[in-house]
């Protein structure tokens, strides 16, 4: 499962950058995932401050002009294995950057 894990969280940073820059477009700031599902602009799986999906546990910071999400890898009893790695992503160029042992940040290397 955690190739598959990895890659959900991947496409969710991605869907996360979309949902992001449509709110930046049309409101002139990000936010953060509770606004962002109010708006429309993300589904109800991203209610609450840090939605877990897949074996991720996904963190974000907004503001007006920036943002920072971080998706890391959960262990609970009923999913013991989920993905290794670590992935960041932020407003200023929308690239995941990934960490294989510890939450990414932006000095990461890119996916």
């Amino acid at each position: 499962m955690g190739a598959a894990d990895e890659g959900s969280a991947i496409q969710t940073l991605r869907t996360i950058a979309t949902a992001q820059t449509e709110a930046k477009a049309t409101r002139g700031a990000y936010g953060d995932f509770d606004s962002l599902v109010q708006a429309g602009f993300l589904d109800q799986r991203f209610t609450g401050s840090n939605p877990t999906m897949r074996g991720y546990r996904f963190a974000m910071t907004a503001s007006e002009n920036e943002f920072i999400v971080n998706a890391d890898p959960q262990t609970t009893q009923t999913a013991p294995v989920t993905g290794s790695r670590h992935f960041y992503l932020d407003s200023t160029d929308n690239a995941i950057h990934v960490n294989p042992s510890q939450p990414a940040t932006k000095q990461d290397p890119l996916l």
